[in-house]
């Protein structure tokens, strides 16, 4: 099965989100993502302070931040790294930086 083809109406408002995407669609191929091992820091430094690696806690129910970007701490003045996302404090939970897009398939 060819790769799915690259959306050109992303919600990114800077293009270095667009680029991040852009590697991001072709790692995964036709799958939904990419294994963890196609991606390397190497490729994703200009990103790195940026991103976070989460690990999934019962199925969902909570998540692990095992990385926690360092721009990402700097900017909410609080280090998730080892923690787990329900404790975050409530007051930053309805934060607009912490919206995420709904995953498409």
């Amino acid at each position: 099965m060819a790769a799915p083809v690259l959306p050109t109406d992303t919600p990114f408002r800077f293009p270095e989100q667009h680029e991040l995407y852009k590697l991001w669609w072709r790692k995964r191929g036709d799958r939904l993502l990419p294994e963890r091992a196609e991606l390397n820091a190497a490729e994703l430094r200009p990103w790195l302070g940026h991103l976070h690696l989460i690990e999934v806690i019962e199925g969902g129910r909570d998540f692990k931040y095992l990385v926690y970007g360092t721009e990402i701490a700097r900017y909410y003045d609080i280090e998730m790294t080892g923690r787990l996302a329900s404790h975050w404090p409530a007051t930053m939970r309805k934060d607009p930086g912490h919206i995420s897009f709904p995953r498409g398939g």
